[in-house]
This record gives structure tokens, sequence and C-alpha cells, in this order.
């Protein structure tokens, strides 16, 4: 390929913001698509030959971006039938939609739009974009879009949202999320798009600086008035991934604490997700000495002056 950086990412590209039309012809093949990727967001080939590795790679961009599908490039990648076999383009769009839920520094548009859109289910998208793809307008879902704080009726969609996102020992129980919401309802931020929960958080309040695993099953702990903010999981419901909700509810959770006057808020991820988090404010403090669900996690706190 001979395309110069400048040509492959168009004339949209600013200091601030890059705007990158994503090539449907080069996305469909790994090789042609890695060499592409590779020259659009100077990752090495290697990385952009492994979807894993591309999606790790993605979630470290700092740069402002915007990656725009044309509605022709969608029919492409996802395939002509109803219901397309999920191959190597419908999946590199699932990685793309996923990184952008989880990077605030990436946006996934499809030309035509005014805001970002998630990839859905293969056979969503298929029927989707040879109906242009989801018109459902920006002003529509704003008005059916809230944030608010959880009740004993949200305790179904919520495990199930836990049970499809998180390995078993990850993921909290029904009897703790029923548990925690008896607790510490105002401690749930939940997304709510046309009445269904599209992501949430939550975690206890306690005057303890580090978040210990003793904390997930023991919701008695918490502390209405305490100084520091657990945050125990961040989550997407699938379906809702790549339109930001996660951190959309992560910026209300930092504003409800800063006015509640906590002293900050902390949390455990792991190393894939320590870039993400980092630009929120938070900083990272090291491992863990959680072991919850035997992973290796790393602890970040942000304090509020």
């Amino acid at each position: 390929m001979n395309n110069s950086y400048d040509e492959l990412i168009g004339a949209q590209a600013y200091q601030e913001t890059m705007t990158v039309q994503m090539d449907p012809a080069l996305l469909q093949d790994r090789e042609a698509g890695a060499i592409y990727l590779a020259q659009l967001f100077g990752f090495s080939e290697r990385d952009c030959r492994n979807l894993d590795a591309l999606a790790d790679d993605l979630s470290e961009v700092a740069r402002e971006t915007v990656l725009v599908f044309s509605r022709e490039c969608l029919l492409v990648l996802c395939g002509a039938g109803a219901d397309p076999a999920p191959g190597y383009g419908f999946r590199l769009l699932q990685v793309f939609a996923d990184a952008c839920d989880q990077n605030p520094c990436l946006h996934f548009r499809i030309s035509g739009t005014e805001r970002r859109k998630a990839v859905m289910g293969k056979r969503q998208v298929g029927a989707s974009a040879k109906s242009e793809v989801n018109e459902r307008g920006a002003d529509t879902m704003e008005k059916n879009m809230v944030i608010r704080h959880a009740s004993a009726d949200d305790l179904s969609q919520m495990s199930r949202i836990e049970e499809i996102s998180y390995p078993p020992l990850e993921g909290a129980s029904m009897e703790s999320l029923r548990e925690r919401i008896h607790a510490f309802p105002e401690c749930f931020w939940i997304l709510e798009e046309n009445g269904k929960i599209a992501a949430f958080i939550n975690g206890m309040a306690t005057d303890e600086k580090d978040l210990t695993d003793d904390m997930y099953d023991h919701a008695g702990k918490h502390k209405p008035d305490g100084a520091w903010q657990m945050i125990f999981s961040v989550v997407t419901d699938p379906e809702y991934r790549g339109k930001g909700y996660a951190s959309m509810i992560m910026e209300k959770v930092l504003q409800d604490c800063r006015e509640r006057g906590r002293a900050g808020v902390v949390l455990t991820c792991k190393q894939k997700l320590l870039s993400f988090y980092s630009k929120f404010g938070f900083v990272n403090e090291g491992v863990s000495q959680s072991t919850h669900g035997n992973v290796t996690w790393y602890q970040m706190r942000i304090t509020f002056s």
C-alpha cells in the first residue's frame, strides 16, 4: 500500500480530534486490514492481525478519534444476508464497538448521524444496515435515556447483565446484588434506555482506604457517610456496548461523589483497563491485595481536592 498517513485519515484529521473514514474494501480481508490499520493507528501489523491484541491497542489510544463507518461499509463487513456469518469483518466491528465503549477517546459513528451508535447483534446489524442502519434519531435517544439509582425491581435485569458479562468467579450473584440494593441503593448508578437497563456501576461507601475482597459479599459494611466510594463493577449489557455508556455513568458517579463530600473513589481493574480509567483521573496504585475471582487486580484511586 502506498497511501500516506494523511491520505488514509483524510482531510478531517485535526490536532484535537482525528476523524477516520473506514475503508470497507481494505477491512474485509485480515491481511489487507492489518496493513491498513497498522498505518492508520501506528500499531504493529502483528497486533492488527490478532483481534485480541488489536483490542488492547485500541484501549490505549489517547487522542480523540472518531471512527466513521458508511452504511456501505457496514453492509460489506456484516454480509448481505439477513443472518450473516460472524466472519472476520463482523468480529472486527465488534472489536471497534467494544473499544469505543471502554475508551472515552474513541467514538463510533455511522455516516450521516450526529452521535455514536453501537454495533448490534449480527442479525440486527445485517437487517439495520439494509434499512439505513438504525434511523432512530439522537433527540429521541436522549429523551428516553436516564441515569438513576437502584430499586428492588432492578434485580433481575442487573443479575442477568452480571452473569453474561463476567466469568462465574468474578460476577456478583443475585443474592449479593439483592443485599447490595437493600443496603445502598443510592450507590448504584443505572443508565436506562427506553425502560431497559443498559449499563450500571455499583459499590459501597466506607472509611477504609483500600478495596478488599470481604466487601463484595458483606453489604452491611457500607457506611452511608463513608469517606471513600468503592466501585465493585462497571458493566454494560453486550447489546448496548459501543455507545460510551460506561463512561457516561462514570462521569455521573464522580460528580455525585464530589457533591456527597467523599474523599474520592477507589476501584480495582485488570491491567488492560488501566488506561481507560486513567482518563477519568484515576491513578494506578499497583497490584491490589484483592484476589477476587483468582485474578490479578490493580487498585486505582481518584482523590478529590
